[in-house]
C-alpha cells in the first residue's frame, strides 16, 4: 500500500481550510469554490463594463467617467465601483486559486492545460486591468502612461522614444482611447472568455457556479465597499506637469513600483524570466506519472457509464470491430487520464482498471487483512475503504499492521480515490467476512479529482 506523509504545501492548505471550516463550515468554506467565485466576478465585470460602455464616450473620457460617477451616482457610480472592486476581487481570487493548486501539486501532467490557460488569464486580467485605468484618463491614467513609456523604452525596438511618442498621440485623444476602448472589450470579452473556456476544457461537467450563499455575500460585500469607498476619479490630466501623489491600486499596478525599485533593464528580466518559469512548472521536477487506465474490450459492453462519470473526459464511446453485439466500446484517452480509477467504480462488468491497483489485487488485500484479523485478534475485522489522499496516512494509520492506530481490529485498504468504490466491493468484503465496512474519502470540494467523493456517495 502507499503509505505516505502530507507535504509541507498540503499542510499549510490543510490548516488554512481548516480553519475556514470552523468559520465558514465545510459546505460554505470559499477555499472550495475559489475558481467559481472567479467566474462569479467575471460576470459582475461583464454585467458592470457593459453599463459604463453604453454611457462613455472617447472624445471625453474624463468627463464622461466623472459624470457616470458623480450625476449618476445611485447605478452609474455604484455600477462603476462594483467594476473596480470586483475586478481587484478576481486578482485576488485568482491568485489564491493558483496557489492552491500549485501547493496541492495539481498542476502537473494532465492538468497543465487548466494551469498554463490559467496563468494565461491571471496576466490577461492584469494587462486588462491597466487599460481599464487608462480610459479614465486622470492623473492616475498620466502616471500609468508615462511609466508604461519607460518601461518601454528599455527594450530596444522603438526608433523614437516612447515618452516623446506618447505625447506627440496624446493630442490625437479620440482616435487613442477608441483603440484603448476597443482593446480593452476585445481582449475582455474573447480573449479571457476563450482561456476560460480552455480553463475548463479537459473537465466533465466543469463548475462555474460558487454555492448561492457565497454568491450573495460576495455580491453584498461588493456593494457595500462601493457605497462607502466609491471608485473615483483622481484630478485631470495636465501635460504641463508631472502627476506625483496618486491614487493607488496595487491590485494592477504593482509592476510600476517594482520597476522603480529594480535597476534599469532588470525590471524586464525578471518579468519575462519569472513568467517563463511560471508556464513551465508543470514540466520542473515532474514526478513519474502513475499508469493510465485500461480496457478490456472483451468484458466492455458499451454501457457507457464509465464515458459518462469520468471527471476529465478521458474515455471516449468508439464503434466495435469485434463483432461483439454491442454497437461501442470504451477507450482511454492517455493523455487526458487521471489515474484515479473513478471508472473503474462505475463499471459493473469490471471492463477498467488501473494496472498498479487492480481490484483483483484490492479484493485479495481484503480477505488477507480479514484472515490476519481473525487470526491475531481472535474476532473478524472492520474493513475501511479509504482514499489515499484524504488523510493523512502516517499518522493515522499503522503501516505494519495496515489498520487504525489503536485500532486493531479496524483494517484499512486504501484506494486512489473514492471514486473508485463501488458496492462489489464492500459485497467482497462482507461475503469475506467482515462485521461492517465504512468508506471515507474527501469532503466536498477537497477531492484531488473533483467528482470522487460524489460518485463513491452516488453508487453506496
Amino acid at each position: 500500500m502507499n503509505f505516505k506523509n502530507l507535504s509541507i504545501k498540503r499542510r499549510i492548505v490543510y490548516t488554512v481550510e481548516g480553519f475556514a471550516d470552523r468559520l465558514f463550515t465545510p459546505k460554505y468554506n470559499p477555499f472550495y469554490y475559489l475558481g467559481t467565485i472567479c467566474a462569479f466576478l467575471l460576470v459582475l465585470i461583464a454585467i458592470s463594463g457593459l453599463y459604463l460602455f453604453f454611457f462613455y464616450r472617447t472624445s471625453s473620457p474624463y468627463e464622461t467617467m466623472q459624470s457616470i460617477t458623480v450625476n449618476q451616482w445611485y447605478l452609474g457610480g455604484i455600477m462603476r465601483s462594483i467594476h473596480r472592486y470586483a475586478s481587484d476581487g478576481l486578482i485576488v481570487f485568482l491568485i489564491l486559486h493558483l496557489l492552491r493548486e500549485f501547493l496541492l501539486g495539481r498542476y502537473r501532467h494532465w492538468r497543465w492545460v487548466s494551469w498554463v490557460s490559467g496563468n494565461a488569464l491571471l496576466l490577461t486580467s492584469i494587462l486588462v486591468g491597466i487599460i481599464g485605468y487608462f480610459l479614465v484618463w486622470d492623473e492616475r491614467a498620466q502616471m500609468i502612461a508615462i511609466k508604461t513609456a519607460h518601461l518601454l523604452d528599455d527594450i530596444p525596438v522603438f526608433i523614437e522614444p516612447p515618452p516623446r511618442t506618447f505625447l506627440s498621440i496624446a493630442t490625437m485623444s479620440k482616435m487613442l482611447f477608441f483603440v484603448l476602448l476597443l482593446a480593452h472589450v476585445m481582449i475582455s470579452m474573447l480573449g479571457m472568455g476563450i482561456l476560460t473556456g480552455i480553463h475548463v476544457s479537459r473537465n466533465a461537467r466543469p463548475s462555474v457556479k460558487p454555492p448561492k450563499a457565497i454568491a450573495v455575500t460576495v455580491l453584498v460585500i461588493l456593494i457595500l465597499i462601493s457605497l462607502i469607498t466609491p471608485a473615483t476619479n483622481a484630478l485631470p490630466v495636465s501635460m504641463t506637469k508631472v502627476p506625483v501623489d496618486v491614487p493607488f491600486d496595487w491590485f494592477y499596478l504593482f509592476i510600476y513600483p517594482l520597476a522603480s525599485i529594480l535597476p534599469k533593464g532588470m525590471f524586464w528580466a525578471v518579468a519575462v524570466g519569472g513568467t517563463i518559469i511560471l508556464f513551465i512548472a508543470p514540466w520542473i521536477g515532474r514526478p513519474k506519472r502513475q499508469p493510465t487506465a485500461q480496457i478490456s474490450p472483451e468484458k466492455c459492453v458499451g454501457c457507457e457509464q464509465c464515458h459518462k462519470d469520468c471527471p476529465y473526459e478521458a474515455i471516449k464511446m468508439v464503434p466495435r470491430k469485434d463483432g461483439r453485439p454491442y454497437l461501442f466500446q470504451a477507450e482511454v484517452i492517455s493523455g487526458s487520464c487521471a489515474s484515479c480509477g473513478t471508472c473503474v467504480g462505475a463499471c459493473g462488468s469490471n471492463a477498467p482498471s488501473l494496472p498498479n491497483r487492480t481490484m483483483e489485487q484490492i479484493e485479495e488485500e481484503i480477505t488477507k487483512l480479514l484472515y490476519l484479523s481473525r487470526k491475531e485478534n481472535g474476532r473478524a475485522s472492520i474493513v475501511g475503504l479509504v482514499c489515499e489522499k484524504s488523510v493523512n496516512q502516517r499518522e493515522f494509520i499503522d503501516i505494519k499492521n495496515s489498520s487504525i492506530k489503536g485500532m486493531p481490529n479496524v483494517s484499512v485498504v486504501t484506494f486512489p480515490c473514492a471514486g473508485m468504490i463501488n458496492h462489489s466491493v464492500i459485497e467482497h468484503a462482507i461475503e469475506s467476512g467482515a462485521d461492517g465496512v465504512f468508506v471515507a474519502g474527501c469532503q466536498t470540494g477537497e477531492c484531488s479529482f473533483r467528482e470522487g467523493s460524489k460518485w463513491a456517495q452516488a453508487r453506496l
